[in-house]
């Protein structure tokens, strides 16, 4: 009688694999765009916030509100930002724009998050 030589630790688990029913989507492209030199240090806040979203969840399910705005300022005070007031409201319209194409994607209006 020949005993099996093989070590359970060396299976690949490919036996297990369960393949899906059709191949996976292809993610597009993200949208190339253009940020003006006088935005450029908002938009270095807003892409250092960019896990201070406040997300809501509801019965149309689950969306951004807003951005944490104790957050940005902690960035601009950190970043040792001299033109505070001016870079937060810079970064305020640059948040209403990515809000504004959040909800397009989830074909909500622009102020759904605001309404009660």
């Amino acid at each position: 009688m020949q005993q099996d030589q093989s070590d359970p630790d060396e299976d690949d688990g490919s036996a297990y694999i369960l393949l899906p029913d059709k191949p996976p989507e292809i993610t597009p492209e993200p949208k190339v765009f253009y940020v003006h030199p006088d935005n450029w240090k908002a938009f270095r806040v807003l892409e250092a916030c960019v896990t201070q979203w406040r997300i809501i969840a509801g019965m149309n399910g689950v969306m951004r509100q807003g951005l944490e705005y104790s957050s940005v300022m902690t960035v601009i005070d950190a970043w040792g930002i001299k033109n505070r007031r001016k870079i937060f409201n810079q970064v305020r319209l640059l948040e209403a724009g990515a809000l504004s194409e959040f909800h397009e994607q989830q074909d909500l209006p622009d102020n759904a998050a605001n309404s009660g």
